[in-house]
């Protein structure tokens, strides 16, 4: 009855202020594909250029003219055939295509508000590569989405159309119809959808809606789920209804629903069943004669065969030399595709976290003394870079070994101690070894755009007197094909730095790990789709000088669920296999000395073999000189292509204004807001004005984003009457400088305001009549030094599941050039997230805050921020000390759904808060208060997201009185 009577509280509460809340704003801002990813804009001092074509302007650095040139020809040839299949209008701009830097960020994201297209020169993880040369899937996807919005702005014009027309269409189309023209279907994508078709556990049209919103895993089976859709009505429908429905959607809540059945004479709701019926059907065939790990590891010893309890994204498995433990790398079940370093005991218990925040693949030494592992770091100019670690497993230190340098995969060479790794470069990796220092002493590999180098390594050992060749494995990815491929780094050899596939197969091939047997003779086992099931294979092949020998072919696994990673335990046969699960990834420890194919292997070998193998398993092939890739060829593929270089100009345009109306504090609010930026956006001027009663916001920052650190200037005029007795108003100019480096951000302003007497302190007034006469002038500086981890989540700030922030501000006014004010500030805020529940993630929050002001200045305490509970009591004094601990429950999902608003996700929050607010120590009295929060995520026509709270605070002292309280914002 309590929580019935709070939730209607809760409803009446918000639903009134969100219900006008920047309408126009959301929907603007929520359309940046990907959402909520933090982009470094190439903030260096190399120069940009600007490569014009037909529709085109391309905008990259670095003087990189053949990468470029190559864009410029796939964007082209993808802008004709793209346009055409979804017969767009013709065009009256250029769109600007800009090439950005090794992000945190998606690596193609397009903003429809701006008209912006963003791809990064980093070609992305093997998952993600298909049929298409790397840099050509992404300019699809992300042209895609450009050319749509061209679409829905044809009749509604001046961008309103596209705005509009976003909110309209689902997530799942939008994304599922780019994903389609990104490339074909394949065994990544066919993968994920049967998991979550066959675990029962598919998303409904509603989650398809909002899938952004999952974990790493749901994110990605949304886009390929609605890929799987997209392509079944093409197939049902004939292909010209993609185009058809988005040209129907009426500008109506639920005019894509409208659209389709005008289109198809079905409803969405009938399509949609009729396309997991036909699902259901495709892979219940597909699994057929084929064992469940799961059934599999049930029916063997719990000595032999056993499954890891473990939740999330769980990758790379390593067997240490032991044979006594086994390392992966986990998310630990987070919102994100942050990896920890696990280790665990082979009998499954014993997990430890060793590192956080590493990349893919780590090395660990073959005296298992030592591991190698790349994390990401920040360059000078917040570019975002990998670079290598060292840690010892014994002490447990952490040694840095390069200094931004992109590097990934390291893997350490014995016979010198330098490292072999793969370094990002614009439009391509390439093979380099680097020395202790993290100098690159040694360029191996010379390859192009057309080309990706994944997963290095140097064959193992089974005899630890065997002589090595000079050899380095890796997957290796051409042209739309996945190899097994090699490299000699022999400097002697004339083959040196020649890369040569070992493999010819049709599909994907997937984290190879090779072994060495002595002689020229390899045995390499992998992961490959067969029958679009991904499972373990191996060959075995024979390396001469001048030929490759394949000499067999053996499937190893027979899994209903594809196999996502592993790794092969030679001396104690034991196979770790990572296999994809409806919520993440499984891991299971099998006994390779026993048949882990199961029934029917002598069979199904043959038919494997005869259709997979590379010639026929007893052939040669030659090695040719011609594999070797020289990235000065491109010049020939791109030699006639019709283009244009200039240098790069600043032409600031108005990039969009979008009308304001709202409700806050039962005021109304109306104005604009906008931005005017040129096409990179290293210079930035934002504005914004809005009025409403006593209140009104006239504001202009402009920001330049080409130095470290980023630096600005801010004017405002501000006036607001939001607390009782307090009308606050000034106007002025703000200097500011922004200074990052890794998670941490320090911040130095300069001021020189006009300010209202009671905007600092409501006491002042009374206290000194000259206040009411004076020059109301506040000159002065500030230093703000934060430091947050959190997930990269929509929801971070409202429900990190592990996270800390610390906060320092100091502020110094003083009484120079006839300003008014004499007065300091000193304040911290430092607060710790722990999670108790991995599976719930349910959290405490523990904060301690407190300040001491000097002059002219009084500390405010009360609201939803601080004390919360008092907003309406005053607690006013030179000094503050506040404690708050916090309780989080497991989130409530989609308590409410409407059609334009929704709210999506709620986490109750018990606390309980006390402060003390005083001038000297025998005035100090603490206040208490506790009370129930819901912290939410609202969702704007299911995409938009408003992050905030409604709470409900007692309190516990003074006059014991109840308060509710509201807080939300915009979060994009």
């Amino acid at each position: 009855m309590i929580f019935n009577n709070c939730y209607k509280i809760l409803i009446k509460k918000i639903l009134k202020p969100v219900a006008i809340f920047f309408i126009i704003t959301c929907l603007s801002h929520g359309f940046i594909f990907n959402l909520n990813k933090a982009v470094a804009y190439n903030q260096s001092t190399l120069s940009w250029r600007i490569l014009t074509t037909k529709h085109f302007n391309i905008y990259y650095h670095n003087d990189d003219n053949i990468f470029a040139a190559a864009v410029s020809k796939i964007a082209e040839n993808s802008f004709k055939d793209i346009s055409e299949k979804l017969k767009c209008p013709a065009l009256k701009v250029k769109i600007p295509l800009i090439l950005h830097d090794f992000t945190d960020s998606a690596y193609g994201y397009t903003n429809v508000l701006q008209n912006k297209v963003w791809i990064s020169i980093t070609p992305p993880d093997a998952f993600e590569l298909a049929d298409r040369v790397w840099v050509e899937s992404l300019i699809r996807h992300e042209l895609t989405h450009y050319l749509m919005g061209t679409k829905l702005d044809k009749n509604v014009k001046y961008g309103t159309g596209r705005i509009l027309g976003w909110g309209i269409l689902p997530m799942w189309f939008i994304e599922g119809v780019a994903q389609r023209e990104e490339s074909s279907w394949n065994e990544v994508k066919d993968s994920a959808v049967r998991t979550a078709v066959l675990s029962n556990k598919l998303f409904d049209l509603n989650k398809l809606q909002i899938f952004y919103y999952f974990n790493y895993y749901g994110r990605r089976l949304g886009y390929h789920i609605g890929n799987s859709i997209v392509d079944f009505m093409a197939d049902k429908f004939g292909e010209s209804c993609i185009p058809e429905i988005i040209d129907q959607a009426p500008y109506k809540i639920n005019g894509f629903n409208i659209a389709v059945k005008k289109v198809t004479g079905r409803s969405m709701s009938e399509i949609f069943k009729m396309w997991q019926e036909e699902m259901r059907a495709k892979y219940s065939e597909q699994i057929k004669n084929r064992i469940s790990l799961a059934g599999y590891v049930k029916t063997g010893s719990t000595n032999e065969n056993y499954i890891v309890n473990d939740i999330g994204i769980n990758i790379n498995p390593r067997f240490d030399c032991s044979g006594g433990c086994f390392y992966y790398l986990s998310n630990d079940a987070r919102d994100s595709k942050r990896l920890s370093l696990i280790r665990q005991d082979k009998s499954g218990s014993g997990r430890r976290c060793l590192l956080e925040n590493i990349e893919d693949n780590f090395f660990l030494d073959k005296t298992c003394g030592y591991i190698y592992f790349a994390r990401k770091t920040l360059d000078l100019y917040d570019n975002l870079k990998s670079d290598i670690f060292k840690y010892n497993l014994k002490s447990g230190e952490v040694k840095r070994v390069s200094k931004w340098l992109r590097a990934q995969n390291p893997v350490l060479d014995y016979s010198d101690n330098n490292i072999f790794v793969v370094i990002y470069e614009s439009g391509t990796t390439n093979i380099c070894k680097i020395d202790k220092d993290g100098k690159i002493v040694e360029r191996i590999t010379q390859i192009g755009y057309d080309s990706s180098i994944y997963d290095i390594q140097m064959a193992r050992n089974n005899e630890s007197d065997a002589a090595m060749p000079k050899i380095l494995f890796m997957n290796y990815f051409k042209n739309g094909r996945h190899d097994i491929a090699f490299v000699n780094y022999d400097k002697t050899s004339p083959d040196y730095g020649k890369i040569i596939p070992v493999t010819g197969f049709d599909g994907m091939i997937l984290k190879p790990k090779v072994f060495y047997e002595g002689g020229n003779n390899y045995t390499a086992y992998f992961i490959k789709a067969v029958d679009s099931i991904f499972n373990i294979c191996s060959i075995k092949f024979e390396i001469d000088s001048r030929h490759i020998k394949i000499k067999d072919f053996s499937p190893v696994t027979n899994f209903k669920e594809s196999v996502l990673d592993f790794d092969y335990d030679f001396k104690n046969k034991k196979i770790a296999v990572i296999t994809l699960a409806s919520g993440g990834t499984d891991i299971a420890i099998l006994d390779a000395s026993k048949n882990i194919y199961g029934p029917g292997y002598d069979e199904r070998k043959k038919e494997c073999v005869k259709k997979y193998s590379v010639v026929n398993c007893n052939n040669e092939i030659e090695i040719k000189t011609s594999l070797s890739e020289k990235r000065t060829s491109e010049v020939n593929v791109i030699k006639n292509g019709d283009y244009h270089i200039m240098p790069y100009k600043t032409v600031p345009k108005l990039e969009y204004v979008i009308p304001m109306l709202g409700s806050q504090s039962s005021k109304t609010l109306y104005g604009v807001t906008g931005r005017v930026s040129d096409p990179i956006s290293r210079h930035v001027f934002d504005f914004q004005t809005l009025y409403g009663g006593k209140y009104h916001n006239l504001a202009g920052t402009y920001t330049y984003k080409g130095f470290r650190p980023t630096v600005g200037v801010s004017v405002y005029d501000i006036t607001r009457d939001l607390r009782p007795g307090v009308l606050e108003n000034f106007k002025g100019i703000d200097l500011f400088a922004n200074y990052k480096l890794w998670n941490n951000s320090l911040t130095i302003s300069l001021f020189d305001r006009d300010i209202s007497s009671n905007s600092i302190s409501p006491l002042l007034a009374l206290r000194d009549v000259k206040l009411l006469t004076g020059e109301k002038k506040d000159r002065g500086y500030s230093f703000k030094f934060t430091q947050y981890s959190a997930e990269n989540t929509v929801d971070s700030e409202i429900h990190p599941i592990n996270a800390h922030l610390i906060n320092i501000f100091h502020q110094n006014s003083t009484a120079r050039l006839n300003s008014f004010y004499n007065y300091r500030i000193n304040r911290y805020d430092i607060s710790k997230w722990m999670i108790l529940s991995e599976k719930i993630k349910n959290t405490v929050k523990l904060r301690v805050y407190g300040g001491e002001a000097f002059g002219d200045y009084d500390f405010q305490v009360g609201g939803y921020r601080d004390l919360r509970g008092y907003s309406t009591l005053n607690l006013v004094g030179k000094k503050v000390m506040a404690y708050s601990m916090e309780y989080s429950h497991m989130a409530i999902n989609e308590p409410l759904k409407l059609r334009v608003f929704s709210i999506n996700k709620v986490y109750p929050d018990l606390f309980f808060d006390s402060a003390a607010v005083y001038n000297d120590g025998i005035s100090k009295r603490w206040h208490s208060s506790a009370g129930l929060e819901f912290k939410m995520r609202v969702l704007i026509f299911k995409k938009t997201p408003l992050i905030g709270k409604f709470g409900i605070a007692k309190r516990l002292s003074d006059d014991k009185a109840t308060e509710t309280y509201t807080a939300f914002e915009l979060k994009y």
